[in-house]
């Protein structure tokens, strides 16, 4: 699908990211006595886990990458996510997708078997609707399927 198409709905998709960021705001990283993110939920060999990312949300990348110049990079051979620079940091943290928002987080004080709360269901349901209206996908593709 054609970006400038799917560019209509950069904005909304965009509100509702930071909604979401917005909503786990204060959140923590679920393994014990990490303070401060180090890029390990990037690391998908160590974790274990690679997000799910919706098509829209795929090409809100892509035009956010072309706009500063920048290709679509390749895959890192330790495992990475492609979007994790040599920092530890997110390459494109303004428009990261929201499992990347959510991933390996929950709220201080919290038991790690917690359910996710209607707050942000809400927001993850006005998601699911958004990239529908969009590309008429229903379910999100793992990240290095979804190139």
């Amino acid at each position: 699908m054609a970006v400038r198409k799917l560019a209509v709905h950069f904005p909304a998709l965009d509100r509702i990211h930071q909604r979401l960021s917005a909503a786990v705001r204060g959140y923590r990283c679920l393994r014990e006595g990490v303070v401060e993110c180090d890029g390990w939920c990037c690391r998908f060999t160590e974790c274990r886990y690679e997000p799910w990312v919706w098509q829209l949300e795929l090409e809100r990348i892509r035009e956010y990458l072309t706009r500063r110049g920048r290709p679509w990079p390749a895959w890192p051979q330790a495992g990475n996510c492609l979007f994790l620079d040599e920092r530890n940091s997110c390459s494109i943290y303004p428009v990261r997708p929201a499992a990347c928002r959510l991933h390996y987080c929950m709220p201080d004080g919290f038991p790690q078997n917690m359910t996710v709360d209607e707050h942000i269901n809400s927001i993850i349901e006005q998601l699911k609707h958004r990239c529908f209206l969009a590309t008429g996908d229903r379910r999100p593709a793992r990240l290095r399927n979804a190139e």
